[in-house]
C-alpha cells in the first residue's frame, strides 16, 4: 500500500489528480505539470529490479514514435522509508483494447472489434513495431492489454517494463525454464527462452494474436484451453484464421497467418516489411 499523502508531498509541484491502476510493479497515477500539462506518474515498486527498470527507461528515450507515449523525466523517492524509482510520461487518454473486447479471454468467447478498427489497430502497431525494431528494441509484450485507443482513433503501444535491447546483454537468466511474456502471445522463442533467437518477429507474432482475437472476439490459443502448457502447445502446433463472414479477404487472413506461423524463418522478415505488406493489403481491404 502507497502512502498517497506521503506521494504527494514527494512531488510539490504536481497535483496527483487520480491512481489510474497499480499492478504487480507499479502504481500509476493521472497528474498535472505546471509546464507539462496532463501526464502519467508511475512509482515502481521497490520489489522491481532496479536494472530493469532503467532498461524500461532507456528503451523508450531511444525510440521516437508517434504511437509510443515519451518518457519527459525520471529519478528516485524515498517514500515509507523505502526507495523507489518514479517515471512522469506523456498521458495518453483513452482505453486498452482489452476493455473494447470484453470476454475475449473466456471459454465462451466475447466481443469482436469492427473490421475498419482492427485494420486501424494493425496499421498503428505496425508502425510502432517498425520504428522500436529501427533502435533494436523488442517490446515482448505486445497484446490488447498494452495497446491504448485514444478518443481520436489512435492506437498506441504501451508498457515496456519487459523489453530487450538486443545490443545490451539479457537479463533473463539462461537457465530459466520459461521466458519472460504472457502466455498465449509470446511465441515459441521467447516461452522456451531462445534468447538469440528473438527479435521483431516475435513481437510480430504477438502482435497477430492481437489482431486475430480482435476479428474472432476470442483467443485463437488460450480460448477453452485448460492450462497454460495446452496453450503452448497449440502455439507450436500453429493457428489459421478461419474464413470470416463480411468485409475480411483473402489477402488479410494471410497476413495474419502469416504473422502467427511458430517458426520465426516462415513470418515477415521484419516489422518494416510487415508494415510496407500490410499496406497492400488494407489497399485490397478498403476498396
Amino acid at each position: 500500500m502507497l502512502d498517497e499523502r506521503a506521494l504527494r508531498a514527494c512531488f510539490p509541484n504536481l497535483e496527483l489528480e487520480a491512481k489510474l491502476g497499480e499492478g504487480g510493479q507499479k502504481w500509476v497515477y493521472r497528474a498535472t505539470h505546471p509546464t507539462e500539462g496532463p501526464v502519467v506518474l508511475k512509482i515502481i515498486k521497490p520489489t522491481q529490479d532496479p536494472s530493469r527498470i532503467k532498461r524500461e527507461v532507456v528503451a523508450v528515450q531511444e525510440v521516437r514514435s508517434s504511437r509510443v507515449p515519451q518518457i519527459l523525466d525520471t529519478g528516485h523517492v524515498v517514500i515509507s522509508k523505502e526507495e523507489h524509482v518514479w517515471i512522469r510520461e506523456q498521458l495518453v487518454e483513452g482505453r486498452t483494447v482489452r476493455t473494447l473486447i470484453p470476454g475475449t479471454l473466456a471459454t465462451e468467447g466475447g466481443t469482436s472489434l469492427p473490421l475498419y478498427e482492427v485494420l486501424t489497430l494493425a496499421e498503428h502497431m505496425l508502425e510502432a513495431l517498425a520504428d522500436i525494431e529501427r533502435v533494436r528494441i523488442v517490446h515482448r509484450d505486445v497484446k490488447p492489454d498494452n495497446i491504448i485507443r485514444s478518443p481520436e482513433a489512435s492506437y498506441w503501444l504501451l508498457d515496456f517494463g519487459i523489453s530487450r535491447h538486443l545490443d545490451l546483454n539479457s537479463l533473463t537468466s539462461t537457465g530459466l525454464g520459461g521466458g519472460l511474456g504472457t502466455p498465449g502471445y509470446a511465441p515459441p522463442e521467447q516461452f522456451q527462452n531462445s534468447k538469440q533467437a528473438i527479435d521483431a518477429r516475435s513481437d510480430l507474432f504477438a502482435l497477430g494474436v492481437t489482431v486475430a482475437e480482435c476479428v474472432l472476439g476470442k483467443h485463437p490459443f488460450r480460448s477453452g484451453a485448460r492450462d497454460h502448457l495446452e496453450v503452448s502447445r497449440r502455439i507450436v502446433r500453429g493457428f489459421s484464421l478461419p474464413p470470416i463472414s463480411g468485409d475480411v479477404n483473402d489477402a488479410f487472413r494471410d497476413f495474419v497467418n502469416a504473422l502467427m506461423q511458430p517458426h520465426q524463418e516462415h513470418r515477415p522478415k521484419s516489422a518494416e516489411y510487415a508494415k510496407l505488406w500490410f499496406q497492400d493489403v488494407t489497399k485490397a481491404v478498403r476498396k
